[in-house]
């Protein structure tokens, strides 16, 4: 127990309490409440209220003792030095008001210890889990509880509560060290709260960030299962694409290629086995048919991937394009092309051109009209302040029939695969498509595709996303 000598509340009483915060208080109980009698001498109380023994009989019961009034003076004088406000429950404030606000003790008179008391007493700890307030017993040496500490030291009812005892008549000494433990009691029970607050405070922490991770993986899950899907769907896509086009280049060696090297063929055989019965121009008519046949195989390996576009940039690849559309397919192909577009990765240049050509091989199977308008520009691309990338803008514009693009681009329709090809490729090498239709308007298609290599190499190259080397035999 510290004493007095190095008590500094004991010798301060009105300094300030540092690690206590609020309106500290003593509430004085001094008669028994209204609403139930006094509790009988021995009687246990509840809420864990130490029974008080009888009142003292026979010898002691003939010591003198001093008045009512000068006693409550005394007693009064002696809690009113103890440095602290003071309050007593009245009718205009009872007791149950005056726990709710911020307490360092109950001092009770031994008389006023009622079963409602210590049950009022629990009812006000009940709403903190840290706060068993410390009660301040005044009662003769022969009616103090046996469970109270003696002398201003610190004991326990059976319930766990605080009670110190300290003897009448009232010794300043001794109520001020009762009070200075009640006062440390209370202090660390504001440290337990103090500590309780942190950690609830720590685990609403927890919760929120727990719960916004949850959401910020359920988000992820629901974008990696659509992303799943679209590569799902584009497989099926280069599947069949890949299929369709062995089917075409075997169509084109059947019906032309090989008809032009077989009637070659017969010529020569014939000029070979009878040159005086073959026909004077057999060698002329064989040397036509190797030309013509010369000629559809260099068209059609022009045609699968155009040298000009490996050798002239991509500007001169759609001019090329332009010619290749009006000569093959009777489109006339208005060009708008910045001056001097440039797109320096090959892999984006021949994704970029893949698409618009086969945008373009829409407009001759599906719009029903003879005009189209291709524009082409770079511009810096929407990213953090401090970034030099750019990206590449290609839009598609014809005045033809129009069709329904939200149902086009939701519905499994096997004529809008080839424009579900093109939005898929568009996405993973992080471009954006905008698709802009209705039946009747014309259609305006515009590809956004980023041109530095970071963004192209973390996403997919043009390999991972083939494109129909002759998209009109695909879809829309």
């Amino acid at each position: 127990m510290t004493s007095s000598r190095n008590d500094p509340f004991l010798h301060h009483p009105a300094a300030p309490r540092p690690g206590y915060a609020g309106e500290e208080r003593l509430v004085h109980v001094t008669r028994p409440l209204n609403d139930e009698p006094e509790a009988q001498p021995g009687e246990s109380s509840p809420s864990g209220a130490p029974p008080t023994s009888a009142p003292p009989t026979g010898a002691d019961a003939d010591t003198p003792a001093p008045g009512p009034a000068q006693s409550e003076a005394d007693d009064r004088a002696v809690i009113g030095a103890a440095g602290l406000p003071v309050v007593t429950p009245d009718d205009r404030t009872p007791l149950s008001t005056l726990l709710r606000k911020e307490t360092v003790a109950v001092v009770i008179d031994i008389d006023a210890a009622t079963p409602s008391f210590w049950h009022l007493l629990a009812e006000a700890d009940r709403s903190h889990p840290w706060s068993c307030l410390p009660c301040v017993l005044l009662a003769p040496p022969r009616r103090a509880p046996a469970t109270a500490g003696a002398d201003g030291c610190v004991g326990l009812t059976p319930r766990g509560r605080p009670l110190l005892h300290v003897e009448r008549p009232l010794c300043k000494k001794q109520f001020r060290r009762a009070v200075h433990a009640a006062l440390h009691v209370r202090r660390r029970q504001h440290r337990v709260r103090s500590v309780l607050a942190r950690l609830q405070r720590a685990a609403d922490r927890v919760r929120t960030e727990r719960d916004e991770l949850s959401e910020r993986c359920a988000g992820l899950e629901t974008r990696l299962a659509a992303q799943n899907h679209r590569l799902r769907d584009l497989v099926l896509t280069v599947t069949t694409t890949e299929q369709r086009e062995r089917t075409r280049l075997a169509r084109i060696l059947h019906d032309h290629v090989q008809h032009y090297i077989h009637g070659a063929k017969m010529w020569a055989e014939a000029q070979r086995d009878d040159a005086d019965a073959a026909p004077p121009d057999t060698l002329d008519r064989v040397v036509a048919l190797l030309d013509e046949a010369l000629r559809l195989t260099q068209s059609f390996s022009v045609e699968l991937s155009p040298p000009v576009l490996r050798t002239d940039g991509l500007a001169a690849a759609f001019e090329w394009l332009s010619h290749h559309m009006r000569d093959a397919h009777g489109l006339d192909v208005t060009l708008e092309v910045a001056p001097g577009l440039e797109v320096g990765p090959r892999k984006m240049r021949v994704l970029v051109f893949e698409c618009a050509r086969e945008l373009l091989f829409n407009v001759v199977k599906h719009a029903d009209t003879s005009t189209a308008r291709l524009s082409a520009s770079a511009r810096p691309a929407r990213a953090p302040s401090g970034s030099d990338a750019s990206e590449v803008v290609v839009t598609v514009r014809d005045r033809g029939c129009g069709f329904d693009a939200d149902q086009a681009l939701s519905e499994p329709r096997a004529d809008a695969r080839g424009l579900r090809s093109i939005c898929q490729r568009v996405r993973l090498v992080g471009g954006t498509i905008s698709v802009d239709s209705t039946p009747g308007t014309g259609t305006t298609i515009s590809l956004c595709l980023p041109l530095d290599s970071s963004s192209t190499g973390r996403e997919a190259s043009c390999r991972d996303a083939p494109a129909s080397p002759n998209p009109s035999e695909s879809g829309t």
